[in-house]
């Protein structure tokens, strides 16, 4: 039986220089897409894609749209409590004849679709 070397497959894309001119570029302007990006350091995106995840540990973010919480919201958020459990006290099956949602669409100035927000 005779030992053969297996050849290895040298990977140039992801070098120490390649790395340090991606995280250069990206403190530049972190906006800027990751495909203009991979132009700009003559890289193929899935590359630059694991050099930003892998070497320099950077994620994209979404935006979780909240609601802005006002001063007197606690004061409220209390008033209502004591007028459940008033109404809790004179009809034990109270509880059963409320219906709370969490899922709501606001329109204030324009729409928003959360879908496409990635930093």
């Amino acid at each position: 039986m005779q030992n053969f070397s297996v050849p290895v497959r040298h990977r140039s894309a992801r070098s120490v220089e390649n790395i340090a001119d991606a995280s250069a570029l990206i403190k530049e302007d972190p906006n800027q897409f990751l495909t203009r990006r991979s132009q700009a350091l003559r890289l193929s995106v899935t590359s630059l894609w694991r050099i930003v995840r892998k070497d320099l540990g950077l994620h994209p973010y979404k935006i979780k749209l909240t609601q802005e919480l006002k001063p007197l919201d606690h004061q409220k958020q209390r008033m209502f409590l004591n007028w459940a459990e008033q109404q809790l006290e004179n009809d034990p099956d109270f509880y059963r004849k409320i219906v709370f949602s969490d899922e709501a669409h606001f329109w204030l100035n324009n729409f928003v679709n959360e879908q496409n927000m990635r930093y």
